[in-house]
């Protein structure tokens, strides 16, 4: 973007953090706090309902190619386990890693 617009530096006001996740279990709960958040803070009332959110791709609800659903999926015992853990509402995420 940077280059189309001749300019340097971010793009947003501030950096974005990146962190390496090596415990599964934790990656997990990373993406359920990440599909939330939109929910959390009232902008749609469903994870499925944020247009660029990769959640329906998640939820085989749209065939979407960013992310690897599949490698996703993986990380859970069965093919049931993830939409279920992810639309969960009862399941909190804790906000503070």
């Amino acid at each position: 973007m940077n280059k189309k617009i001749l300019r340097s530096g971010t793009l947003f006001k501030v950096k974005i953090k990146s962190k390496h996740i090596a415990d599964p279990n934790y990656f997990i709960w990373v993406i359920k706090y990440i599909l939330e958040n939109h929910v959390k803070a009232n902008f749609v009332q469903k994870i499925t309902d944020l247009e660029f959110s990769n959640a329906s791709d998640l939820l085989s609800l749209r065939k979407g190619t960013l992310t690897n659903s599949r490698e996703v999926r993986s990380f859970f015992q069965s093919e049931i386990q993830m939409p279920e853990f992810l639309v969960d509402t009862k399941i909190k995420v804790n906000y503070e890693f």
